[in-house]
């Protein structure tokens, strides 16, 4: 039984594995990217995005509530903004290590299935919000690589959504 158990998780962590983006240029393109646009800019960035999500899917402002989303220059929901976008930049810079990255996804996943009323469709349109943001912001911008990369991440992060 104990081999069964272990070939199991052998065949989930491969499958993990062969999930993180499609390939490891990919990997590095995201990983660059976010360093280039999240790491240098982060307020404006935390702001500009959690407005966007805001006016896409108003209903998410209120998931946000205790940390003061009404007001999207308060300090606390600023605060709030750099651990989500920080917490995904964690994410990203561990896409080339598959045991800490599927470790932190299982984190998250647990995480956000406490969240009531937090659906997968605002990973989503946060997802495009950011790619707007970053298309924006850098010249040579590879969307394809954002799209393979975010989808495996936010997948992983609401695997536990009811």
């Amino acid at each position: 039984m104990k081999v069964l158990a272990i070939f199991a998780c052998l065949v989930v962590g491969a499958v993990v594995v062969q999930g993180i983006c499609k390939d490891d240029l990919h990997r590095i393109k995201v990983q660059t990217q976010w360093n280039a646009v999240y790491n240098t800019h982060r307020d404006v960035v935390g702001k500009a995005a959690f407005r966007s999500l805001f006016k896409l899917a108003p209903d998410s402002r209120a998931l946000f509530s205790k940390f003061d989303s009404d007001d999207t220059n308060s300090p606390k929901f600023q605060a709030h903004c750099a651990r989500v976008l920080g917490g995904l930049g964690n994410v990203i810079s561990e896409l080339g290590d598959a045991e800490v990255y599927t470790s932190q996804l299982g984190h998250l996943a647990a995480f956000h299935s406490n969240i009531p009323n937090l659906k997968y469709e605002y990973f989503e349109q946060l997802g495009q919000v950011l790619e707007e943001i970053f298309s924006a912001a850098i010249d040579d911008y590879d969307n394809e690589a954002w799209a393979d990369c975010y989808t495996d991440i936010i997948q992983g992060m609401t695997a536990q959504l009811q």
